[in-house]
């Protein structure tokens, strides 16, 4: 670590705030000015509004910019209710189009779409809007802090350029591809308080960057080291996990210089970081295999052949399995297009006694129970907490003309928690039985 990050690490940030309006501040206006709009309007108006007025932070000797919202707008103009627990983001559409051309497609699926989905577009043009202004606010006080602080005034006037660029076009080097990802991570948050991310693969999605910039002399090694490892801190503050390594969706195995990379930066044994998951299979680079033993910082993962056979059983079409990644939380999902609402139910086994027959009665009763309330959920889900943002990144939702928590996007999971399973003779058919029930709504089981 050099002595940008040793500093960033080893104090407090000394953060210079932005002209903006105080979080509940914004909360107070806008529960006035609700009117009569609907609930999927208030909240896109919510977070555009947030993006646009709230106030914003820097440390000017940071690399990567955007700050954290105290407050999200499931706080402002929703009751109280579950949120998406893990979602992977499909970030690589987020990177090659960017909000702005992202901003232009809609519009024209706005002017030739079904009149059912005209509100559901309406609302990620406004999530978008706020977005792409975000952006600009940060280019802003970078240009600000670049006339306060000569010392660092190149870096800054570069980070500016980098925001503005990202308002107007998709990423372009590897720098704006890291600073496009962390927007997108904290609008993420300012509209559901989501806070456990997969960022997914990131040494395939952010090779491109990465080698044209070294082939061209944008950056040196050195330079792209240190824009992980402030990327990486900038991880460091939520539940996120990476995912390096593995195979391809035609089952080649996929490894390459940033793997290295990532895996370098994550054995840094005082930098904090996201969860790192590292696929083997025994066709990965030798290299990888040797620094896969090197460290305790990661997880690796050796059953490249298990898991999508697995994740086939969930419902996953063969590509999606192979390009599987890891939730925050651990549980394998495919990348840019899962979201996992997790304990919506719990089966307790060491609380059901009788006969064999008994017991299957009461855990066919009790995952009759567990679909009722996952119905009623659901219809909460669709009522009150629409995702405008997460569903424009999300595949299969912008498609569909429907937000994510109606249940467009392409694999929903239920989180289910069985406990007291070792030894218990039941625990296979309360799974059997769980799956089969929820299968018939269209959802997905995670086990805990």
């Amino acid at each position: 670590m050099n002595e940008r990050i040793c500093h960033l690490m080893g104090r407090e940030p000394s953060e210079k705030r932005c002209s903006g309006v105080l979080p509940e501040d914004i909360i107070g206006r806008l529960m006035r000015e609700g009117g009569s709009r609907s609930v999927p309007k208030k909240h896109a108006v919510a977070l555009k509004t947030v993006l646009e007025e709230t106030e914003i932070t820097a440390d000017p000797e940071d690399l990567i910019f955007g700050t954290f919202s105290k407050q999200n707008c499931a706080e402002i103009v929703l009751p109280p209710g579950k949120l998406p627990d893990d979602v992977c983001p499909d970030l690589v559409k987020w990177l090659t189009v960017g909000p702005a051309a992202m901003r232009q497609i809609l519009k024209s699926r706005l002017y030739l779409g079904r009149n059912d989905s005209r509100e559901f577009y309406e609302c990620v043009l406004l999530v978008l809007d706020g977005v792409i202004t975000f952006m600009h606010r940060y280019a802003k006080l970078a240009d600000r802090l670049s006339a306060e602080y000569p010392e660092h005034r190149d870096t800054l006037r570069m980070i500016g350029e980098n925001c503005r660029n990202l308002a107007s076009r998709p990423a372009q080097t590897y720098w704006e591809a890291l600073q496009s990802l962390w927007f997108l991570f904290t609008a993420l948050h300012m509209e559901n308080g989501i806070t456990s991310f997969s960022a997914g693969r990131m040494d395939r999605y952010l090779i491109r960057y990465y080698r044209d910039d070294i082939r061209r002399g944008v950056i040196t090694e050195e330079q792209a080291r240190e824009l992980t490892e402030c990327m990486w801190l900038k991880l460091s503050k939520v539940n996120c996990s990476v995912t390096v390594g593995g195979i391809n969706e035609n089952g080649e195995p996929v490894s390459n210089e940033l793997t290295s990379l990532l895996c370098d930066v994550q054995a840094e044994p005082d930098l904090p970081g996201p969860k790192l998951f590292i696929r083997l299979n025994e066709n990965t680079d030798e290299k990888l295999k040797e620094k896969a033993e090197t460290s305790d910082r990661w997880t690796v993962l050796h059953d490249e052949e298990i898991i999508p056979r697995m994740m086939n059983e969930y419902g996953f079409n063969e590509a999606d399995a192979r390009n599987y990644t890891v939730f925050g939380t651990g549980e394998y999902c495919g990348f840019g297009n899962s979201i996992l609402w997790s304990d919506e139910g719990t089966v307790d086994l060491s609380t059901f006694s009788g006969s064999s027959e008994e017991m299957h009665q009461m855990i066919d009763a009790c995952a009759d129970r567990l679909v009722t309330a996952h119905r009623e959920a659901e219809s909460v889900f669709r009522e009150f907490l629409p995702a405008a943002l997460l569903s424009s990144v999300t595949d299969d939702c912008l498609e569909a003309g429907t937000d994510a928590s109606a249940g467009s996007v392409r694999y929903r999971f239920a989180g289910i928690r069985i406990l007291n399973t070792e030894g218990n003779e039941q625990a296979g058919y309360a799974e059997s039985v769980l799956k089969q029930k929820f299968g018939a709504e269209g959802i997905r089981v995670v086990f805990h």
